[in-house]
């Protein structure tokens, strides 16, 4: 009890109550920066894709255009390397890599439902 009255420990949302992963399921599918059932930062849809082809992190916020001039960059820097990828398999990495982060917190919770559903004691 001293350490919820100690004021450097901070209740942050004491109204909210925890929600099962069955009324997350219930609530629907989060939108892309997860205001939805699940809370996902909205680093994780922007920053930090590696693509292996170019042994290179980008960033990629959904523009296209800007994507490409990132890439541009690398490309200057690195001297026209003729083993660097067009921008267009880079982009198309990077975008199949953000949908996937996108979807993983639903996929998560279709499987820990199945798992409920289907889960029976060993010891009852």
């Amino acid at each position: 009890s001293s350490l919820l009255t100690d004021s450097r420990f901070k209740v942050r949302h004491p109204e909210r109550k925890r929600r099962s992963m069955a009324d997350a399921m219930n609530a629907g599918a989060a939108d892309e920066l997860g205001n939805g059932p699940f809370y996902m930062c909205g680093c994780r849809l922007q920053k930090n894709f590696f693509v292996k082809s170019c042994a290179e992190h980008f960033q990629y916020c959904g523009d296209d255009a800007a994507f490409a001039r990132q890439y541009e960059e690398l490309i200057r820097n690195r001297g026209r390397s003729p083993n660097l990828p067009a921008v267009e398999a880079v982009l198309a990495e990077v975008q199949a890599q953000r949908e996937e982060r996108r979807r993983t917190p639903e996929e998560a919770a279709k499987r820990a439902q199945l798992v409920g559903a289907s889960y029976k004691r060993l010891h009852p």
